[in-house]
């Protein structure tokens, strides 16, 4: 209910921040929201901070090996262009 009416009245608000997030980050909203609930009530908060660092580490490492593993076979073709106008 809360992350309804941060929601709302960030999807009123004038300002264009407020609402890029609500229109394009809807879970950012949830998690910083409930980032702040925890910090203010004191629940854990080395916990939540090294879950929420490792998240974002694991997206990091899901993002780079993807676009790693995708893009291995146009390096291949480059590097194999490479070798052969050195061999000319």
């Amino acid at each position: 209910e809360f992350v309804g009416i941060v929601a709302g009245h960030a999807g009123k608000c004038q300002n264009i921040a407020a609402m890029h997030v609500h229109h394009h980050h809807p879970a950012r909203l949830v998690a910083q929201s409930l980032r702040h609930v925890f910090l203010q009530l004191g629940i854990a908060t080395t916990l939540i901070q090294t879950l929420l660092t490792g998240i974002i580490g694991a997206l990091a490492l899901a993002f780079g090996l993807s676009f790693g593993i995708g893009g291995k076979d146009v390096a291949s073709d480059i590097l194999r262009r490479m070798k052969d106008e050195m061999k000319r």
